[in-house]
C-alpha cells in the first residue's frame, strides 16, 4: 500500500522540480511561484502520507525503530533551521535553548528530527506574530 500512496506524490514532486527548472531556464517567472506552491503541496501530502502509514505500524505493532547514538544539540539546531521558513511564515521567532554539555542520546534519530518537525510546524501553523520556544534539557540516565 506504502508504495502506491508514495510513488505518484514522489513524481508530481518530481515532475514539479523539473518544471520549476525550465520555467527559470525560460525565464517564465509568472508560472515560478504557482509552480513552487504545487512543489510544496506535494511535499505537504507526502508528509501525511508518511504520517498516516507510520500510525498504521504503529497500531499494528509493526514499527521498526532504528537506534542510533546522536549528539542532541546539533539534532536541535538542524530541526531548528528546517523548521525556520515555516515560523518566519506567520511573523514568529523561533528561540532555541539548549542546556551546556546537553550530550548524546541513543533512539531512532529520523523518528525524534521528525516529531520536533511536526511540533514546531504546527507552532507555527497556529502562532501568529508570536514567540516559538524549543529547550533542551538533559535528565540523567535511570539506574539499574
Amino acid at each position: 500500500m506504502s508504495h502506491e500512496l508514495r510513488t505518484p506524490m514522489n513524481a508530481i514532486i518530481g515532475y514539479s522540480e523539473m518544471l520549476i527548472e525550465d520555467a527559470e531556464a525560460r525565464g517564465q517567472d509568472a508560472s515560478i511561484s504557482d509552480l513552487k506552491k504545487i512543489h510544496a503541496a506535494g511535499h505537504h501530502l507526502l508528509a501525511l502520507i508518511n504520517d498516516i502509514l507510520d500510525l498504521s505500524k504503529i497500531e499494528a505493532g509493526r514499527m521498526d525503530l532504528y537506534l542510533e547514538t546522536f549528539d542532541v544539540a546539533a539534532m536541535v539546531r538542524g530541526v531548528a533551521t528546517t523548521v525556520q521558513p515555516l515560523v518566519e511564515k506567520n511573523t514568529n521567532r523561533l528561540e532555541v535553548r539548549c542546556e551546556p554539555g546537553l550530550g548524546t542520546m541513543r533512539a531512532d534519530l529520523t523518528k525524534v528530527r521528525q516529531l520536533l518537525f511536526n511540533l514546531l510546524s504546527n507552532s507555527s501553523k497556529f502562532t501568529s506574530a508570536g514567540q516559538i520556544v524549543l529547550e533542551a534539557r538533559g535528565r540523567a540516565a535511570p539506574r539499574g
